[in-house]
Parts: C-alpha cells; structure tokens; sequence
C-alpha cells in the first residue's frame, strides 16, 4: 500500500484459492504455484485434488495398486503433475473460474445494492406518507381549533341577542300587563254598567207595562160606567192623561237595540283580555324561572364539590371584618349537581391571634330532595405561595359542614393561628388562597 497525496492507492491483491496478500505483479506466478490450485491425479483415476495433497492421494490411489514403484517414480510422477499444471491451459481454466467467481460475487453486491436502494427508496415513500398525514392531522386540527372559536363566538352573539330579546320581551310583557291590567277593569265597569242600565230599564219597563194594563182596565170600567152617572165622565180625563204620560214615559226609557249587542262585545273583549293577560303572566313567569335558574347556576364557583377561593385586599377585607365583626365570604358552591349549597367563610378575629375559616351550608332550591342533617367533611388547605414548588409548605386540616339545624358542630370552624399565616409566604401581594375539597 503506497501513500500518495490525497489518495490511498491498493497495491496488493489477495489470491482467491489460499486468500494471501501478493502484490499485483505476482500474482500470476503465484496461481501457478499455489498449493491451493486443484488438479487432476496423475495416475487418471479421475479425482481431482488439492496440489499439496497430491502426495497423499497418489499414495492412496486405487488407479496406483499393483504398482511397486520406487520414491524415485513417486517424485517423477508428482513433478510430471507439476509439469502438466503449468500447462498455459490450466492456468487460463483457472483464471477463467476465478473472473467467473468475480463476476458472481460483483453480480450479488449489485444486486444486494439495488434491493437496498429498493428498500431505501420504499423508506423514503413511508416518510413522505407519515408526513402528509402529520400535516392532514395538524391542518384537521388547526380548522377544529379555528371551527370551535367561529362557532364559539357564534354562540356568544346568539346569547347575547337571546339576552336582548328576552328583556325586550319582559318589558312588552310588562307593558301589556300593565294595559290588560288597565282596560280589563274599565271593561268591567263598563259591563257592570250596561248591565245595570238594561237591570234599571227592564224594571221600569214592567212597572210601566202593569200600569199601563192596570189603567186600561179602569179605562174600560169607567166607558161602562158613563151612561149611568155623568160625575165619573169628569174622573176619565185625568186617567187618559195618565195613560198618555205613561206611554210617553214608556217610549222614552225603551232601551236601545243595539245594546244587548255591545253588551255582548264588550263582554267578549273581556274575556279575550282577561285570556291574554293569563297567557302573558303565564309567559312572564316561565321566563322569570329560567332566568332565576341561569342566575343561581351562574352565581356557582363550582359543582364539583371544590372550589379555589383567592382573597385580594387581605388586610383590608380582615380590618373591616375584625370592626365590624363580620365573616368574610366566599362564592357559592356545590358538593355535587343539585347539591348542597356550600360556602366559605373566615372571620379575622378569634382571641386576638387566630384567624378562623369555616364551612357553612346555605338555603338552596333542591333542599327538599336531599337528606338531612347534612354530614359533609372535607379538606381545607390554606397555599403556599413559594416560587419553588417542592417547597411549598401548605397547611391542610380537616373540616366539617354546619348549618342552622345541626346539632352536631365539632371542628366547624378552623383556627389558624396568626404568626403561621406570616410565617411563609401564604400572603403574597396581598392576596392569600383558600382551597376546599368535600370528600363525600
């Protein structure tokens, strides 16, 4: 092997019967001579053995018994071996096999390599498939992300024309209960008035009828009398003024047609209001209880029975507490949906050097389908702000639910003493943290 500048340049070739290293200019000669070489036995017995065993094998040679030869016809025949294995023949069969078998070995490496690049190339088809499914995935995902917030603010402006329509519609159905409260009694009084009119006339219609009969009778009773005595003639004169006064009088009161017809009207105009206003009350209240039951499920921190409670203004909020000794509290939450109505409360004072934080249960709509007393406990655990989180030393302590009939009140309130809220960092920035979790 020679070293030129830049390049390993190969010198040597190694023989491909014994695998030694010759350089490329004896490699010939050696062929030649290589104990490795296979010839055929001098004695035709038609095997063909390696040149260093041809001793051997002539020693053993069935084609050689019978023959009692000498060492000296041994050597002669194995040199005329030699002498027929440098034939130019032999040495071209030779060399012939030998580029037979380089060309076999060159044709497998071709093909090992192109079913490596075979396999290269199918690797390579592989990558580019998983990577058009990384980006379908990544683009499926980016449309979902961008579909969810499109369809999220879609929904807030829809709650928010459902809100306006629904105050629009409270104060036009308060407008129009207002106006059904305002003409259903005026239409009653009117009823009540036309009613009592035609009551009024009706009488005064038949008082006048029987005295109109009853005048008539004497009327014929006087005509009867008339021939017999001339006194009763002069008493006739004043009962037909009577008469005619009364059928005046009879003509004057007799009721209009056409008000049993607005009688009628009016009182069918009642009842469409009277039905009108039933079915906008009716409305009003259904809107009022959903809106009553989207507030309380608002005003609810959580329904998980857990609930993160962060108090800004720390010191402020306890100064007032302790004046006007008030609790502080927390927002409302649930142990459950359509739970217990639960809530924090801390109070600053507490023999002057303890703070307390209690767990009280308030009046809730689902009261009534759930078992009382209430016995709900859970863990308090009062965080610590430190940076690091291994660090962190958070206070945690049992507490039990309370509640007005409860007779039960071990542990419903928890002191915390004052030099312990001071002595981490538990208030940071004026604002301290409060978590409860119910168990059960």
């Amino acid at each position: 092997m020679e070293l030129t500048t830049g390049r390993v340049k190969y010198s040597q070739t190694s023989c491909y019967l014994c695998s030694e290293w010759l350089d490329d200019n004896d490699v010939e000669k050696h062929l030649r001579h290589c104990r490795q070489q296979q010839i055929e036995c001098p004695n035709r017995c038609g095997a063909i053995v390696a040149k260093k065993d041809i001793r051997l094998h002539t020693n053993t040679c069935p084609a050689g018994y019978g023959q009692y030869g000498t060492m000296e016809t041994g050597n002669s025949s194995v040199a005329n071996a030699y002498e027929h294995e440098l034939t130019w023949t032999d040495t071209i069969h030779g060399m012939e096999t030998g580029i037979k078998e380089i060309k076999e070995t060159v044709a497998q490496f071709i093909t090992k390599h192109a079913g490596m690049e075979a396999q290269l190339e199918q690797y390579s088809k592989q990558c580019a498939a998983q990577k058009n499914l990384f980006m379908g995935i990544y683009e499926i995902l980016l449309d979902y992300t961008t579909n969810d917030s499109r369809d999220r603010r879609a929904m807030q402006r829809e709650l928010a024309e459902m809100q306006h329509k629904l105050s629009r519609l409270s104060v036009n159905l308060n407008a129009d209960d207002a106006e059904g409260a305002v003409a259903a009694p005026n239409a009653a009084t009117t009823v009540e008035s036309a009613n009592g009119e035609a009551t009024s006339a009706e009488e005064r219609i038949a008082k006048l009828e029987a005295l109109v009969k009853h005048l008539y009778a004497a009327g014929n009773g006087n005509e009867k009398e008339q021939s017999n005595t001339e006194a009763k003639a002069d008493e006739k004169k004043p009962v037909e003024d009577d008469v005619e006064s009364s059928l005046e009088l009879l003509e004057e009161v007799n009721p209009d047609p056409n008000t049993e017809e607005r009688i009628t009207q009016l009182a069918q105009k009642v009842d469409r209001y009277r039905h009108e206003a039933y079915y906008t009350k009716q409305l009003l209240d259904d809107v009022r209880n959903h809106m009553k039951v989207a507030e309380y499920r608002k005003s609810l921190a959580s329904e998980d029975g857990r609930i993160l409670w962060r108090i800004d203004k720390f010191a402020e909020r306890m100064e007032q507490s302790k004046e006007n000794q008030v609790m502080v509290r927390s927002p409302i939450f649930t142990n459950k949906p359509y739970g217990y109505t639960l809530q924090l409360e801390v109070g600053w004072k507490w023999y002057d050097n303890h703070m307390t934080v209690g767990l009280v249960v308030l009046p809730g709509p689902y009261d009534t389908l759930l078992h009382w007393p209430a016995q709900l406990s859970g863990n308090l655990v009062l965080h610590d702000q430190v940076q690091c989180p291994s660090m962190r030393r958070n206070l945690r302590s049992k507490i039990t639910a309370h509640h007005k009939d409860c007779d039960k009140r071990v542990k419903s309130h928890i002191p915390i003493a004052h030099k312990s809220l001071y002595s981490g960092q538990y208030i940071l920035n004026d604002c301290i943290f409060f978590e409860c979790i119910i168990e059960n």
